[in-house]
């Protein structure tokens, strides 16, 4: 093996890549980076393993404190030839965070935005879902939903110091993807069995959508799963219900990934995703957490999305998600606190982003008693699946 070759072992498997086989430098985030809900897809998997490798920069990542001094930083020079830059810190007991957040191929918009928190210690995968309706006070702008942080404030680095600063925690590292990527992934992959819980049909000639799927087990191939993910128009709560159709297709996916798939297909896998997947992960690291995420069982994936409800403003007519505080704190210390102290209530949102006293029906959500929080585990939803509740038009 040459020097400019890493090596991993996953499952007593010997994987050799190629350092150099496709370099591919890292870009700036860019606004045409497309994808609507492919997020969920990868973070399992492409997180921790297609990640777009760079070995010619080092590794810029997201760091910050409860105390809302947030910021970028580049670590100490850059890997050596032929060692596991990641390794020492993967190795490690802590907890990462990983903020993934994808864009609509027509708006622009991060239509999906997911906190990822990887327990190192003891091989644990927590997933918040953040609706993309979210309201979220992070600029002067008018548009004020979450899906729209990213191109206000400048880019995906930008929307995390914000997410850091108001939610306390620390984001390690930030993915972005392309829709296109998931429809490889899957077909790479050989199709996800999934129960689809509905008839889904849905047009919209605009955005060059149309979803026909029948109701009933099918295995879903790349452009069936792009179909499935995206769709939201029956449903009773819309996006809402489609955050419960992502954890259903996500559920699925684990399995396949980590019962389906031969290890030996990794490499292929890397070659043929690297140009859909933009982070700031550096390729040792993504082999590193690639090694341990391919041993997480399904029972230690754990879903959640933000709880909250929905509103709609006097003025505009605009329709937003607004997060519970108390729950939304509840949330963020149980699944996502990767600093070793409880967050406070005083330090959660002081800036108070995600409510807007113009609008008492935000604040009576925002501030009211703690909502309940529903936890939702990978290998459970691979048994029962999720009851979505669909409109009878």
């Amino acid at each position: 093996m040459s020097e400019k070759d890493y090596e991993i072992r996953v499952r007593g498997v010997i994987i050799v890549i190629r350092k150099n086989f496709r370099r591919v430098s890292l870009l700036p985030l860019s606004v045409i980076g497309i994808i609507i809900t492919a997020l969920f897809l990868f973070i399992y998997a492409t997180v921790f393993v297609f990640a777009n490798p760079d070995k010619t920069v080092s590794k810029n990542g997201i760091t910050g404190n409860n105390t809302g001094n947030v910021g970028l930083y580049s670590a100490d020079g850059e890997a050596e030839e032929g060692t596991d830059a990641a390794g020492a810190a993967v190795e490690h007991s802590g907890t990462y965070i990983f903020l993934a957040a994808g864009k609509d191929e027509v708006s622009g918009l991060s239509d999906v935005i997911m906190l990822v928190a990887f327990d190192m210690k003891n091989m644990k995968v927590n997933v918040v879902q953040i609706p993309r309706d979210t309201y979220f006070h992070c600029t002067d702008r008018t548009y004020r939903k979450i899906n729209g942080a990213s191109s206000a404030l400048g880019g995906i680095d930008k929307f995390a110091i914000a997410l850091e600063s108001a939610l306390g925690i620390n984001i390690d590292y930030t993915v972005q993807f392309s829709l296109d990527a998931l429809g490889r992934m899957v077909d790479l992959i050989g199709g996800v069995p999934v129960n689809i819980p509905n008839d889904m049909d849905y047009e919209d000639p605009d955005q060059n959508l149309y979803i026909h799927l029948d109701a009933g087990e099918h295995v879903l191939d790349g452009e069936d799963a792009k179909q499935f993910v995206r769709f939201r128009s029956g449903y009773v709560r819309g996006d809402i219900a489609r955050t419960d159709a992502q954890k259903i297709f996500m559920a699925a996916f684990v399995k396949k990934l980590t019962t389906g798939v031969s290890i030996l297909k990794v490499p292929s896998i890397i070659s043929v995703m690297i140009d859909d997947v933009k982070t700031n992960l550096t390729f040792s690291e993504c082999l590193s957490f690639a090694q341990k995420a391919m041993t997480v069982k399904t029972t230690d994936v754990a879903m959640i999305t933000m709880p909250g409800n929905d509103a709609r403003t006097d003025i505009s007519g605009a329709w937003y998600y607004i997060i519970n505080r108390a729950a939304a704190l509840n949330v963020v210390n149980s699944y996502l606190n990767n600093s070793g102290t409880p967050i406070s209530d005083e330090a959660f949102d002081a800036g108070r982003l995600f409510t807007n006293v113009k609008y008492p029906q935000f604040e009576e959500i925002y501030d009211s008693g703690e909502y309940g929080i529903t936890e939702y585990r990978a290998n459970d939803i691979n048994e029962n699946g999720i009851g979505i509740s669909v409109s009878d038009r």
